[in-house]
């Protein structure tokens, strides 16, 4: 019989594996035992010796390819398993070098299997025998809101309504609830798709129970469902904060807030999910980042190595000169602030994850000894080419797959091609990262190294060849050449994909763009602030309100109506010639603010820090949760809105904008695309000058107009 196989559990010390069929769901029941290595020391006999574990030594490799003799403790329950491990880590006081460690038995048995999540096997005489295809897997998903009358947080907040698939229920909170239970069960989802699931699932189930209405999240082996918390943490330079994350029996919880949930459709993710060879729950719930370690672990194990716990291999010593001048990112070419004609943009695709495989970047490659080697731009260091490291290895699959398909853009590889990109994207930054397996410095350097060199030799052929560079960053260059045509950058593309080894991606040519300078030095370029406008119409911005997370909803149209009046001119005199009609249409958004609901005017910060001094909004909107009760912690999102009154929480607005502040804010996001064609702020407000804040009892009066105004 042929299934799809979902995922995997742990279920009474043994391993079930969920698999789905067009007539029903499957759960096999399979014995499993995870093994763990420790160190061949005098510790590991002290451990063997306390726990009852006999002194069973084997040779394995580790991932320099070299023999090492352990000791192996056979795990049998599974029960056990992290329990021991935490034991042995107090015992020995954090001395004791382990292997197998930290993989969680249901994913270790989907690697020691050769399987993978939604992927299609056979069961025959009770053993998954994975089949090589690719297929398109069936699953049944809920997108899913739940809007509460006040902060969840405040702890008896009634339901308000709930939005299933785009569709309101709404009414009183029993017979909305109701209504749920009857949706959700007609619909059956395999994934529940839900902005903060793991507390509005929680918080929905409490509710639920409040009234003794059933609604099975579980399809099996049900157990109470609980928020857990979460924690804060640095993560690329910021503070961020995550729910704990639940897992249902049967179905997937997929928190839509979550950094990968917020880039990735559930195609992307499944896909993700079934390449790496990581069940569907740590994909969703972690980074692209811990995506990629996965990917690396499998191979490991696939090559019976042993797979560090938490040592990392130790860094080539480096001096702090050379650390300083290559430790970073790779090459960046200054823009030429201001409006240019006949730019195209080229792009590297998958720049350093092809630097990784071309090169053979990895931590034991680096700190391997003996030729052949591949030396390294400007750093005293060589990667033996001997053999293919590890990481190489693992990458190779996601890229190939990622060229796939954008050789083969239909609508679906489209969207499975979204989570390779961003787990192709930080691969570069995760090999440094300190809880990275293999990750050292040096093998960040090497990668910024070859890039810089790769970006000066394009430059070197693309001016050879007439073309200006106006603009380039880390993979992407933007050349510029008059009457430059799609062929003649395609021909340059080619020719540069021959000496580089590495594919090039011609993004199109742009009808214009402009490339903006810092907000404080008008002649200081900043690499990722500029507009454009592609020939096919498409617009490409960075660094704009548009793109800014935080951003009240109504800014972020306001600016991309601006935008796409803009992308219909050809010259800055078609633009200039549209400037009063822009400031018309700012009229007309401020005339729409008395109407709008809180959720279109609410910006948000994520705090850094729970003491401000200064008394900025987001300090009036964590003050003002305090006294509510709720204690934000460092990373969390904080929501507030602009009202007459000064600054209030979204669930505290009493339908009184501060007309005045949206729009400064209106003005400065126009401001932004109009200040290289020479418009100044003074002019954007003189013809917005009878939309003061006193007169908001007018716009009051005269809402029933507004709504048929058609901007």
């Amino acid at each position: 019989m042929k299934a799809i196989l979902m995922d995997t559990y742990r279920y009474k010390d043994k391993i079930m594996v969920w698999l789905k069929t067009p007539e029903a769901d499957i759960k096999l029941v399979k014995e499993f035992h995870s093994k763990v290595y420790l160190e061949n020391t005098k510790f590991a006999k002290f451990v063997l010796k306390k726990y009852g574990f006999f002194e069973h030594k084997v040779t394995k490799l580790d991932y320099y390819s070299k023999k090492q003799t352990v000791y192996e403790i056979n795990v049998d329950r599974i029960s056990n398993f992290e329990r021991l491990i935490k034991a042995i880590e107090k015992d020995t006081k954090h001395r004791l070098n382990m292997y197998n460690a930290d993989i969680a038995p249901e994913q270790m048995f989907l690697y020691q299997n050769e399987l993978r999540p939604f992927s299609l096997v056979e069961i025959y005489k009770d053993k998954i025998i994975p089949i090589d295809k690719e297929i398109q897997v069936p699953v049944q998903t809920i997108d899913l809101d739940i809007i509460p009358t006040k902060d969840i947080r405040q702890g008896s907040s009634e339901v308000k309504k709930i939005i299933i698939n785009n569709k309101e229920i709404i009414g009183r909170e029993f017979n909305l609830l109701k209504q749920f239970a009857k949706k959700f069960k007609s619909i059956d989802p395999d994934v529940i798709y839900c902005e903060g699931a793991f507390s509005k699932i929680p918080y929905l189930v409490q509710r639920l129970s409040y009234y003794g209405i059933n609604v099975e999240f579980h399809r099996w082996n049900s157990k109470p469902i609980k928020a857990k918390g979460g924690k804060s943490f640095m993560s690329y330079g910021r503070v961020v904060y995550r729910d704990f994350a639940i897992r249902l029996n049967g179905r997937f919880l997929l928190d839509s807030s979550s950094t990968v949930g917020s880039e990735c459709n559930v195609d992307a993710i499944i896909e993700l999910s079934n390449l790496t060879g990581t069940r569907f729950a740590q994909v969703g719930s972690r980074s692209f980042g811990a995506a990629f370690q996965h990917s690396l672990v499998r191979e490991l194990v696939r090559k019976d190595y042993l797979v560090p716990f938490k040592e990392k291999p130790v860094d080539p010593p480096i001096n702090l000169y050379t650390m300083l001048k290559f430790d970073r990112v790779g090459h960046t070419f200054d823009a030429k602030i201001g409006l240019h004609h006949d730019v195209a943009e080229i792009d590297f695709s998958s720049l350093f994850p092809w630097i990784i495989y071309n090169y053979n970047v990895s931590a034991e490659t680096i700190l391997s000894k003996g030729p052949p080697y591949q030396t390294i731009p400007g750093l005293p260091m060589k990667i033996s080419l001997k053999k293919k490291g590890v990481v190489p290895i693992a990458i190779k699959p996601l890229i190939d797959r990622r060229m796939h398909y954008k050789k083969n853009p239909t609508a679906i590889n489209k969207v499975r091609t979204l989570g390779l990109k961003w787990v192709l994207v930080t691969s570069y930054g995760y090999l440094r990262f300190r809880e990275f397996k293999l990750g050292i410095a040096a093998s960040h350097m090497a990668i910024g190294a070859f890039a810089r060199e790769i970006m000066m030799r394009t430059k070197e052929i693309c001016e050879s060849k007439g073309y200006e560079i106006v603009h380039g960053i880390i993979d992407s260059l933007y050349i510029k050449k008059t009457k430059i045509n799609e062929s003649d950058v395609k021909e340059i593309c080619r020719e540069i994909e021959l000496e580089i080894g590495i594919p090039l991606t011609f993004e199109g040519i742009f009808k214009w763009i402009v490339f903006l300078p810092s907000v404080n030095d008008d002649d200081r370029p900043v690499p990722t602030r500029y507009y454009g406008v592609f020939n096919n119409g498409k617009v490409k911005a960075r660094g704009l309100e548009v793109r800014q997370a935080g951003s009240p909803a109504i800014v972020k149209e306001f600016q991309t109506k601006i935008l796409q009046l803009m992308s219909t001119c050809s010259t800055k005199e078609e633009i200039m010639q549209h400037f009063s009609y822009m400031c018309q249409i700012l009229r007309k958004f401020l005339f729409r603010l008395p109407m709008l609901d809180a959720k279109k005017l609410s910006s948000f910060v994520r705090i850094s820090k729970t003491n401000y001094e200064k008394n900025i909004p987001q300090k009036q909107a964590f003050d003002q949760l305090r006294k509510k009760g709720i204690n934000p912690v460092a990373g969390q999102k904080v929501y507030f809105v602009f009202t007459n009154k000064g600054v209030r929480l979204p669930e505290d607005y009493d339908g009184n904008p501060d007309i005045d502040r949206y729009k400064r804010l209106f003005v400065r996001s126009l401001f932004v695309l109009l200040q290289p064609f020479g418009f100044i702020k003074q002019e954007i407000n003189e013809l917005t000058k009878n939309t003061r804040q006193s007169r908001l009892v007018e716009y009051t009066k005269i809402k029933n107009q507004i709504k048929k105004i058609v901007l």
